[in-house]
């Protein structure tokens, strides 16, 4: 699976020949992985519906933040993408809510 990305200790991978629903394969630092359906965050966002196209889909890119972006406007920050593969937050933001 081809390495697309890597950024704030987040590796995303993804297939060429993709399918829906649309999702990104992630690995973090702390070497867990899975797959992260971004479906229901596209369903929610009407300027996205162009990326439930595989083809669309894997047209990301990183912003300057680094979020993972979309020509449509779309975004993922790497914390929401550590939290949907997780289940909790990082620990940087652990840290924020904490003060």
């Amino acid at each position: 699976m081809p390495e697309i990305s890597r950024f704030l200790g987040i590796v995303v991978l993804m297939y060429f020949s993709e399918h829906n629903p649309p999702h990104i394969h992630v690995r973090d630092n702390e070497h867990q992985a899975g797959i992260v359906d971004l479906g229901e965050l596209i369903a929610g966002s009407p300027s996205a519906s162009s990326l439930h196209d595989p083809a669309c889909f894997a047209r990301f890119h990183l912003d300057s933040w680094p979020t993972l972006a979309w020509p449509c406007g779309f975004d993922v920050a790497p914390e929401t993408l550590y939290q949907m593969l997780t289940g909790k937050q990082p620990a940087w933001m652990s840290a924020i809510s904490d003060t």
